[in-house]
């Protein structure tokens, strides 16, 4: 009975299921064509109304292409925001990264990052080449190989073989113990929400909420969220600068 009745409700959800996903692409389609018609608030519009459709995630074409024509649009915080989201789901797109590149560049207000020790910069990069699931598809990879070279070591007759086997199987088990932290590492990453950018045109940097403001900062800053207080965030910029701004001035990545 209870079979009959889930695929009755399959028959009868399912095209409402294809209407949206027909939805969300004839959306993603007009706001390309749009786009190439230098027609950018339209584009907006419907790119917008593409992600609304979707059912499932986020696309990074989607989220590339949003953050395209907010560029060209004017929106400069909301660009370097969907950018950086897309670059969460395809960290090696260097599409985005050019333009994320050339976008800074038009931050006003010069926010230079502290540079991190090389061996910490080195750590990050490869880090971020691959996503947590991939760096935990390739541990246990390397784990398995590393097993089969000590079972080859163990039930192998022949001299050079048992050596192959155990040089081979111990060195994989110990460099799979770097893709297990680089995995660690990426999932933590992926599930922060403490990363934001600046979306209004300008706001003052407050050492308290009740303080006037020290300095200013501009759209498209990136911000770390420390601390939330009622609408008041506590925020750290990429040059280790620590003040205050209000909820509704920045979007989280």
């Amino acid at each position: 009975m209870f079979i009959r009745l889930f695929i009755i409700a399959i028959i009868l959800l399912g095209p409402f299921v294809l209407i949206g996903q027909e939805d969300w692409q004839v959306h993603l389609h007009d706001g390309n064509t749009a786009y190439e018609q230098q027609q950018y608030g339209k584009a907006l519009q419907h790119y917008q109304s593409a992600m609304t459709s979707q059912s499932e995630g986020q696309s990074v074409d989607l989220l590339f292409n949003l953050g395209n024509a907010h560029y060209k649009s004017g929106n400069l915080g909301q660009a370097i925001l969907h950018w950086e989201k897309a670059l969460v789901l395809s960290p090696n797109d260097k599409d985005i990264r050019e333009n994320l590149r050339i976008a800074k560049y038009d931050i006003e207000g010069e926010v230079i990052p502290v540079t991190p020790f090389f061996l910490l910069k080195f750590w990050k990069s490869t880090q971020n080449l691959l996503s947590s699931s991939a760096w935990s598809i390739l541990c246990i990879i390397m784990i398995w190989l590393g097993i089969m070279g000590l079972l080859v070591w163990l039930f192998s007759k022949e001299r050079k073989m048992k050596k192959y086997g155990f040089i081979g199987g111990l060195t994989l088990l110990v460099l799979a113990l770097f893709p297990l932290l680089w995995s660690m590492g990426k999932a933590k990453s992926e599930r922060q929400q403490n990363r934001a950018i600046l979306t209004v045109q300008k706001t003052a940097l407050r050492s308290s909420p009740d303080n006037p403001g020290d300095f200013d900062i501009y759209e498209g800053t990136e911000l770390e969220i420390m601390d939330r207080i009622g609408e008041w965030s506590k925020v750290r910029l990429l040059n280790s600068d620590v003040g205050w701004v209000k909820d509704d001035e920045y979007e989280i990545i």
